[in-house]
């Protein structure tokens, strides 16, 4: 009989484990276009900026957040009455904080935005870009651009976003994370930014979510339709580089194409490998003059911009003849 019992005690036991697991996964939904009252959120804002509700942009549901910056400093505001249980995704390494925002005049056509028109603070031209960006090489290759709204009012699309994390009364600061319009799909993109990219202390379990603040780096207005946390685990690769043969002179172009699932990546180059690898060059697409004969081992390396993943790299022998 006691055997007995202890047997249940376990099994009931192992339930409640894999229960609670469940709950609280990796991969939890903060927002997903609800009234943002109804689960718990109110909505402010920091210096100029400003969160409201909006029930025209909704994109996963019937509501969006409007979010309002004015630079690094002024942005939308988001208090959890209920915080959010973070745990298991902070813990996980490719565990990503994912924002999926509608940008206005990105919609389809003849589509009306219907905001409220929105002035920067005074003294600050529209898209004037008050946050840094330092850490960023030349040509890096994002940014944004203005949009044509056929609504009420235009915005420029900001190039960075700043986002804060209030989690166990500590701040997590996760700085200049590009919007890549290239991913910009019928107005709507997710930003996967990894939780490891926060500055600040780790939180100890519960990690509790208490408030998230919304900056960018310019006066923008644009539509917040899902918060989430996500895996993104997919490795960075790169596909080989063709190998060429030259002259001296040359204006040798190298292209390369690399996968790392929602990462941003970061391309690298390096010509010539004798004399150490350097960063001489940034993009996917770049140029080489090589002024001397030889055989040269460019190095391409390719990284996320968060440091996060295992870069990947790759290298070609290029054979330069004399002119």
């Amino acid at each position: 009989m006691k055997r007995a019992l202890t047997f249940v005690l376990a099994v009931l036991a192992s339930a409640f484990l894999i229960s609670a697991s469940a709950i609280s996964a990796p991969e939890v939904t903060i927002y997903a276009g609800e009234d943002p009252s109804s689960v718990g959120i109110v909505l402010g804002g920091w210096g100029s900026g400003a969160a409201l509700l909006n029930s025209k942009q909704g994109i996963t549901g019937p509501n969006s957040i409007e979010v309002r910056t004015d630079g690094y400093y002024s942005g939308a505001r988001l208090d959890f009455t209920k915080p959010v249980d973070l745990s298991d995704a902070f813990a996980t390494k490719y565990a990503c904080l994912v924002l999926t925002m509608k940008f206005q005049g990105l919609g389809a056509e003849g589509e009306t935005f219907g905001t409220t028109p929105y002035t920067p603070a005074p003294g600050m031209p529209p898209g004037m870009p008050y946050g840094p960006r330092t850490g960023y090489p030349p040509g890096y290759p994002f940014g944004g651009s203005y949009g044509a709204s056929t609504g009420t009012s235009t915005s420029p699309i900001p190039s960075y976003l700043r986002v804060v994390m209030v989690v166990n009364g500590s701040k997590l600061t996760a700085e200049d994370q590009p919007i890549d319009i290239t991913r910009i799909q019928d107005g709507i993109l997710s930003l996967y930014i990894p939780l490891e990219a926060f500055q600040g202390t780790k939180p100890n379990r519960p990690a509790l979510l208490q408030r998230l603040i919304i900056f960018g780096d310019r006066y923008s207005t644009f539509y917040l339709g899902e918060i989430r946390t996500a895996i993104d685990d997919e490795e960075i690769t790169v596909d080989p580089l063709d190998e060429m043969e030259v002259s001296t002179g040359d204006r040798v172009e190298f292209s390369a194409t690399a996968q790392g699932g929602e990462s941003l990546l970061e391309y690298v180059w390096d010509f010539d490998a004798s004399d150490g690898i350097q960063e001489e060059a940034y993009g996917p697409v770049v140029t080489h003059v090589f002024r001397k004969p030889g055989d040269y081992t460019v190095t391409l390396i390719v990284r996320d911009i968060n440091r996060v993943k295992e870069p990947a790299k790759t290298t070609v022998t290029i054979r330069v003849a004399q002119q």
